[in-house]
C-alpha cells in the first residue's frame, strides 16, 4: 500500500480586529463603499465580512435598483379586471388576448 503525504494547510487565525491583515480589511471596506455607492446607501439591507475562512467573503444584501420595469403590465377596467381584445392565433383560431400597457 502506498502512503499518502498530506501537506499542512495554512489558515488565517483571527481572534481580534488586530489580527486582520490591513490589505484584506482595506479591500473589504473599499468593496463595501463601491457597492454602497452603486446601489445607494438607502438600498443596503445587510453587509458583513466573514474572516473565519481562508478567503474572507463579503456578504452584501441590497434592494434591487430598477430603472425600467421589464415585465408585462396589462390594461385594467375600473374593477381591476384585465381588459382583453379578440385576435387570431397562428393556427387561425379566435382567442382573447390581454391588452398590454405601454
Amino acid at each position: 500500500m502506498e502512503s499518502i503525504k498530506i501537506n499542512p494547510f495554512w489558515f488565517l487565525a483571527i481572534k481580534s480586529d488586530n489580527d486582520i491583515p490591513e490589505k484584506i480589511n482595506n479591500f473589504s471596506n473599499d468593496s463595501y463603499n463601491f457597492l454602497e455607492t452603486l446601489v445607494d446607501k438607502d438600498n443596503v439591507v445587510y453587509a458583513s465580512a466573514h474572516y473565519d475562512e481562508n478567503t474572507p467573503p463579503l456578504h452584501f444584501y441590497f434592494l434591487p435598483v430598477v430603472n425600467e420595469v421589464k415585465r408585462k403590465v396589462f390594461e385594467t377596467d375600473d374593477n381591476i379586471n384585465i381588459i382583453c381584445r379578440e385576435g387570431i392565433d397562428k393556427k387561425g383560431i379566435k382567442k382573447m388576448y390581454p391588452v398590454q400597457k405601454w
